[in-house]
């Protein structure tokens, strides 16, 4: 019986079917493959290249299904595809148990991309001490079609990629099939054998923390693909949604990530109206445009503002009723202005993170009188924990404020990891028991640190990138000021490879540093917080650390 990582199949690859041929590979191949040789399963890699007609770099995804490892004939890519195969015109096509065909990528053509990446990470392995030459020759590549009849096949492709194919009938032995495939072993070749610390560093270039369970890019990718799904509203959300009908203020809340944008959002969407102008406020410029960017809703007169912005909105619409605004003092006269004097009103108005506008509570009943009397809607969103300026902020008293005709609360996790919510539940004892419907995540990671100075950022950063495969605009660092920020502008203003690399207004093509208060209600597929944690309050560990869609990283001091 053969080593195999990871040492069971992950959940979500046991429930998807097209990962049947994968899963019968993985068994065969630890069951009948000898105690010697070492098995890793999905590992996947990134190449990054330059876009000739952007110039602009950009990366390409690839995975390994499996990599097979034995001290006597090195290196085994191995590429699976289930279905019965067919190609025509060198254009391959999988056929399902339902008799649905489907195109599929060139498998030979995916196999040796994935050779010589392979041979590349073990190149710049230093410990690795052979030649990139000899490193080439110690790696064979093989195609394994597990549902696939050889007769069928060789009538339709007859060139020597048979050689390295494997079909149903190779399962029965496949100890075989490993070492035909290899074609010699590597002292056939004039080369010696891989030594037990050869196989340890190849290892640990396959699997970085000896322990392997799944590869970190992977368990990343197992969240993302979670993530990345479009957003709909759960059934109990729909529900939600529904009672609104015959409510025209709302206040929701809920803990970060339950999903109260999105309800938001689809209060807008539902009770849409274009002869009336509908409006989403929250505090932050940034996340008006990154929700504007997210939730495309293709619809006139719906405008996503900062509240700066929502004013000098409604002071255009004074203008256009010709109202005398010389009076005008503060923000709320304008809008009692308005109301008492004009026809003006909104089909619906929501507005996000409401504890960060304790300052102007006065205002929000306000904005809520710009609704149609009839069939207009306000939905007031908040996270009384996420208020980081505002300790005195009271739900109570804004429920009183408003006359509310509903009030909702959300406990239902939807943006992070289970790995992730755990771990700031344990800091922040105050917050109500969450539960993720997210899959199983990669690990709180917790790197090691002497000092905050940005050398010490950039390895922490270039560690992650590397150990999980990121593209810069995945990784978000948070500190807790400006006064911080401001630091590490000076730290880099004379170094260019840094100031390429960085960024602190949210650049989706550069690693982002913003405060703990300015990322509140967005979030990144991987964040480091690059603080002591002792030093920060409870409600600035849960924001920071529940903007981690699927990977957490810590700083820590030695």
């Amino acid at each position: 019986m053969a080593q195999i990582y990871p040492s069971e199949i992950p959940y979500d690859f046991q429930k998807d079917p097209k990962r049947l041929a994968e899963r019968l590979l993985y068994q065969v191949f630890r069951d009948d493959l000898d105690a010697s040789t070492k098995v890793y399963y999905s590992r996947v890699w990134r190449d990054e290249k330059l876009d000739k007609f952007t110039q602009k770099k950009i990366f390409i995804d690839g995975e390994a299904d499996f990599i097979i490892v034995s001290p006597l004939y090195g290196l085994l890519v191995v590429e699976c595809k289930g279905g019965g195969i067919s190609v025509k015109d060198n254009k391959y096509s999988s056929t399902d148990r339902n008799g649905i065909k489907y195109s599929i990528k060139n498998p030979y053509d995916q196999v040796k991309k994935s050779k010589y990446k392979i041979r590349d990470f073990l190149h710049k392995n230093k410990l690795f001490e052979r030649s990139k030459n000899e490193i080439t020759q110690i790696i064979s590549e093989g195609v394994f079609f597990p549902n696939a009849q050889r007769d069928d096949w060789s009538e339709i492709d007859i060139d020597q990629k048979l050689s390295i194919t494997g079909f149903a009938d190779n399962i029965e032995n496949v100890f075989l099939w490993h070492k035909n495939t290899c074609k010699q072993n590597l002292r056939e070749k004039g080369l010696r054998n891989l030594s037990s610390e050869e196989m340890n560093i190849i290892d640990k270039v396959l699997a970085p923390e000896g322990e392997y369970k799944f590869s970190f890019g992977s368990e990343l990718y197992e969240s993302e693909k979670f993530f990345s799904k479009e957003l709909v509203p759960t059934t109990s959300q729909k529900y939600l949604i529904s009672q609104f009908e015959n409510s025209k203020k709302n206040l929701i809340s809920g803990p970060a990530g339950t999903g109260k944008t999105l309800i938001g959002l689809e209060v807008i969407n539902k009770f849409y109206d274009n002869e009336f102008d509908s409006f989403f406020i929250c505090k932050s410029k940034i996340l008006a445009k990154k929700i504007e960017e997210k939730f495309v809703l293709k619809k006139e007169r719906i405008f996503f503002s900062d509240l700066p912005n929502f004013m000098l909105k409604l002071l255009e619409v004074a203008k256009e009723y010709d109202l005398n605004i010389q009076d005008v003092e503060k923000p709320v006269d304008l809008i009692n202005l308005i109301t008492l004097n004009t026809q003006y009103r909104c089909q619906s108005i929501v507005v996000d993170e409401l504890q960060d506008f304790n300052q102007d509570i006065d205002l929000i009943p306000a904005i809520a009188r710009l609704t149609r009397p009839v069939k207009g809607y306000f939905i007031g969103l908040y996270d009384p924990n996420q208020a980081i300026d505002n300790g005195n902020f009271d739900p109570q008293e804004l429920k009183k404020r408003f006359g509310l005709d509903q009030f909702y609360t959300l406990n239902i996790n939807i943006r992070n990891t289970p790995q992730i919510v755990n771990e700031y539940m344990n800091l922040c004892p105050k917050l109500i028991f969450l539960k993720t419907l997210a899959p199983h995540g990669a690990k709180v990671e917790k790197i090691l640190v002497e000092n905050l100075n940005i050398f010490e950022l950039e390895r922490s950063i270039m560690f992650l990138i590397n150990k999980f495969t990121l593209s810069r605009g995945e990784l978000n660092v948070l500190v807790s000021n400006e006064e911080k920020i401001e630091n590490i502008k000076n730290q880099i203003s004379n170094n260019p490879k840094l100031k390429e690399l960085f960024s602190f207004d949210f650049d989706n093509n550069k690693i982002n540093i913003m405060t703990i208060k300015n990322i509140k209600g967005l979030e990144s597929k991987a964040i480091l917080i690059w603080e002591k944690l002792v030093e920060l309050s409870e409600n600035e560990i849960y924001v920071s650390m529940s903007r981690a869609r699927s990977l957490l990283a810590i700083a820590e001091f030695k």
